[in-house]
């Protein structure tokens, strides 16, 4: 645990954010009214300077592309980024302000939450047609939520989730470089992606996904993501199987 003196309480107002240095890493310190609180000074997304961002009613909005975190506890609110910012233990004695955390939150300015494994013996299917940030942000909040069931997630392409917002960046970036995550990190969540996986038609009554190779796949329930509008929600539980 590291523990470290950043600044005297009065010189930071109320409103105001700052970037101080913990161990030799980035700190945001933000104050609104009496409560000081310190997080991970970079966004999780791109690596933004969360200190020139926007502070206001607990949440955190980042400069470059908008991702919102809740002050209090880190957690992501809003996309772009999937993970949350670490929060530091802050102390005021005497008018100083004293920030403690653990040397490997300080490194990595991420956090991940906690989740749930998947249990063979749960009769329990979420399949997701889509492999976009909504849909991903489903499966993880399901696994966060202690959800023990199986989880599927279809997608007509042959890519895992990507980060469409990095293609107007660098046009020649290897794919594994736009992944929002790697095939490790889904396997070791029991999330599973099937590729060039494309929903032809849907049975409500029945709950019964079938593909366009032939192959059907029941499930629990089912959230399409596919970015394409309600018509084809429509579409295809208007199509017979």
């Amino acid at each position: 645990m590291v523990t470290q003196h950043t600044c005297h309480e009065d010189e930071l107002h109320d409103g105001e954010m700052r970037e101080v240095e913990g161990a030799g890493y980035p700190v945001l310190l933000a104050r609104e009214g009496l409560n000081i609180r310190a997080l991970g000074g970079r966004c999780p997304h791109a690596g933004a300077a969360l200190c020139k961002g926007y502070l206001a009613k607990g949440q955190l909005r980042c400069p470059w592309h908008g991702a919102c975190f809740c002050t209090e506890t880190g957690d992501i609110e809003e996309y772009p980024t999937l993970d949350c910012l670490p929060v530091f233990q802050v102390t005021v004695q005497e008018g100083q302000v004293h920030i403690s955390a653990r040397m490997k939150d300080l490194e990595s300015s991420r956090r991940v939450k906690p989740m749930a494994q998947e249990c063979q013996l749960d009769p329990q299917t979420v399949l997701l047609l889509g492999a976009g940030p909504a849909a991903l942000t489903c499966a993880e909040t399901l696994r966060q939520e202690g959800f023990p069931g199986r989880i599927i997630m279809a997608t007509w392409e042959n890519h895992l989730p990507h980060d469409r917002t990095k293609l107007t960046q660098d046009l020649g970036a290897p794919a594994e470089n736009l992944y929002l995550r790697s095939q490790r990190f889904l396997d070791a969540h029991d999330i599973e992606v099937w590729k060039q996986s494309e929903v032809v038609s849907l049975d409500p009554a029945g709950k019964t996904a079938h593909f366009r190779d032939g192959a059907s796949q029941a499930y629990s329930n089912l959230l399409i993501a596919t970015a394409a509008g309600m018509e084809v929600a429509a579409s295809l539980v208007g199509k017979s199987s």
